[in-house]
């Protein structure tokens, strides 16, 4: 019986081992995915050409350095409207605690501060 569960214990993890996951990250993500090592404080034409004020980019900045720099160093996205960022900045948040509205102002300044 054990020599039975140790088998199919094997075969599983070798089977498991043989394909890619069914969301791996396509071959070019880091293209998508690139960033950028400046990361500009809100000012008002920020805020102008965003729609946003200047106070939520603001909430968003000091978020985002203070949150994100927790993991790694900040880093904006070069276009983070790409959909390829969605689930990463998604992910990131929810893995630095943020709130949905926390998220929105870090977000709200990531698109700002990459335009």
């Amino acid at each position: 019986m054990m020599k039975t569960t140790i088998l199919l214990l094997g075969i599983g993890f070798l089977a498991g081992c043989a394909s890619e996951p069914p969301d791996a990250m396509p071959e070019d993500a880091m293209r998508v995915l690139k960033t950028s090592p400046e990361v500009p404080a809100p000012s008002r034409a920020m805020a102008r050409r965003s729609g946003q004020s200047l106070a939520h980019l603001g909430e968003g900045h000091a978020l985002f350095m203070r949150k994100c720099s927790e993991c790694h160093e900040p880093r904006v996205p070069e276009n983070p409207r790409d959909p390829s960022w969605h689930p990463t900045m998604i992910g990131m948040a929810w893995n630095a605690g943020l709130t949905k509205a926390e998220e929105s102002a870090v977000v709200d300044y990531l698109r700002a501060a990459a335009r």
